[in-house]
């Protein structure tokens, strides 16, 4: 699979719409502390494992990227939140969402942990009710 790393080029005057880099906006521009996790350690995994962490030049992250693309989603998946609780699993709908969006994970691995999530939904509202104490 292979990714732009420029957002656009210009050629004879018309503007062609790249794929986006893996990691999508820096994550201090992000509002939900769970995705900034998670692309945090996209980013950091990215660049411990690539051949060329710091070279703007490279427009495409080939072959020699793939090795660090591939750990890079690793790392984002390990840094989702646990299935556990509303908060989570909004939270984990959130990243994999976001995932999915910047092609930071596949397609059909999403639609297997958004159906997880989905699962989680369902059990949580299955829950029984705690009793209202009788004041």
């Amino acid at each position: 699979m292979t990714k732009v790393r420029n957002a656009s080029s210009s050629s004879a005057g018309t503007t062609a719409i790249a794929e986006p880099k893996n990691q999508g906006p820096e994550p201090d521009s992000l509002n939900n502390a769970a995705i900034k996790r998670c692309t945090k350690a996209w980013e950091r995994t990215f660049d411990l494992a690539s051949i060329h962490p710091d070279d703007e030049s490279l427009a495409v992250v080939g072959d020699e990227d793939e090795f660090a693309a591939e750990r890079a989603a690793m790392a984002f998946r390990e840094a989702l939140p646990p299935l556990v609780g509303y908060e989570n699993i909004r939270d984990f709908i959130a990243c994999v969402t976001y995932g999915m969006l910047n092609a930071t994970l596949q397609s059909d691995e999403c639609r297997d942990l958004l159906g997880a999530a989905k699962i989680a939904v369902a059990i949580l509202k299955s829950q029984p009710k705690p009793p209202i104490p009788i004041a």
